[in-house]
């Protein structure tokens, strides 16, 4: 299991505590290695595949392989655009949009007082074309941030992480191949 406690101290609230006498908390964050794949289809207007969800929308699934803490799951994936991007300065390639990514899990976790359900978690996801292949393929870097609160059952207490995503957007069929790598995290108390 690859897992980590990381520590994170904000050096305000220190100046603040040692201010007014009192003794500054120190926020822990264990965080858990993920890895991946994601075959995912977009529903593009301009292809004539429009979902009819408002700009461009996602569709697909997730082999996840959280280790000794999520094990392997298989997560369906709803990604909807949450804004435009933006384009990184020298790049000859417009913006990749920004999404609200949620992933909904094979599993059945038992929570006492409400029953059995399965892991989901949302992600904010920016990132940024890298290269072209000349006939029809696009190929991009995203960041997925795991939205603090969001997590329900194995994700349940995510506060925070990252994964870094590489993948292939064919333009002509809108198919999408990607790959994940990343920490997710949870507060520990």
């Amino acid at each position: 299991m690859r897992s980590k406690l990381v520590t994170k101290t904000v050096l305000a609230s220190f100046a603040i505590g040692f201010l007014f006498g009192s003794t500054p908390s120190i926020a822990e964050v264990e965080c858990h290695h993920v890895k991946g794949k994601i075959l995912n289809s977009s529903h593009i207007p301009a292809l004539g595949n429009y979902g009819g969800m408002g700009g461009v929308s996602t569709v697909g699934v997730v082999a996840l392989n959280g280790g000794n803490t999520y094990g392997k799951m298989k997560c369906a994936l709803v990604g909807v655009q949450a804004g435009e991007g933006e384009t990184p300065p020298g790049s000859p390639f417009g913006p990749l949009p920004d999404f609200t990514h949620t992933i909904s899990c094979d599993d059945s976790v038992d929570v006492v007082g409400v029953g059995t359900v399965h892991s989901q978690l949302t992600f904010d996801t920016s990132g940024y074309f890298t290269g072209f292949d000349g006939v029809s393929n696009l190929y991009f870097t995203e960041t997925s941030i795991p939205r603090d609160g969001s997590g329900v059952g194995a994700f349940a207490g995510t506060s925070s992480g990252s994964l870094t995503i590489e993948g292939t957007l064919n333009f002509l069929t809108g198919s999408i191949d990607m790959k994940l790598d990343g920490d997710i995290c949870n507060d520990v108390e």
